[in-house]
Formats: C-alpha cells, structure tokens, sequence
C-alpha cells in the first residue's frame, strides 16, 4: 500500500475529536495494537501521547489469545483499547470478573 500525505491539521483534528469523544486524559493507559506501519497506529499513538497518557505495547502472542489477552488488559490496568471487531466479539463473549 501506498502512503497518503495528510495535512498537519488534518492530523490535529483527529487528535483533538478522538480525546474529546473518549475523554483521554494523562491518567489512561491505552494499548498500541496495530504495527507501525498501519494507519491505525496513528490513531493509536498520537491523541495517547500528546494527552501525556501512557501507551501500552501488546506482545503478539497475547494476541493470539482472548482469555490471555483479557488477563493482560486487566493486569495492566488498560483503560482504552481499541480491538478488531472479531476479536472484541470473543473477548465479549469472555467471563469477566
């Protein structure tokens, strides 16, 4: 895939709408789940950091599994995520305590 040039205010204001509608706030620890390479790590990385949040990186193989992925975003203390939708259906569908 090709890259797209996007402009710095463009990139602002995807910063700005995303810790406005989930309230990101220094406090938060967000994962990092997608590659650096995929556009979603933008939105991932950039309203985390410039919020002063912490971002949180996931070790593949946490991937791979729901109930470990589940354990590891409670052991973390993670309080945004964001997950591919088939993913989010078998953590859902996961016992929480």
């Amino acid at each position: 895939p090709k890259g797209v040039l996007i402009s710095h205010r463009g990139l602002m204001n995807l910063i700005c709408w995303h810790q406005d509608a989930f309230e990101i706030t220094p406090l938060d620890k967000i994962t990092q789940l997608a590659r650096s390479a995929f556009d979603a790590a933008v939105w991932e990385l950039w309203p985390c950091l410039t919020a002063g949040a912490s971002l949180v990186l996931v070790k593949p193989e946490i991937m791979q599994s729901p109930p470990d992925l589940r354990d590891w975003l409670i052991a973390q203390e993670i309080t945004v995520s964001f997950l591919p939708t088939p993913l989010v259906e078998k953590i859902l569908s996961l016992k929480w305590d």
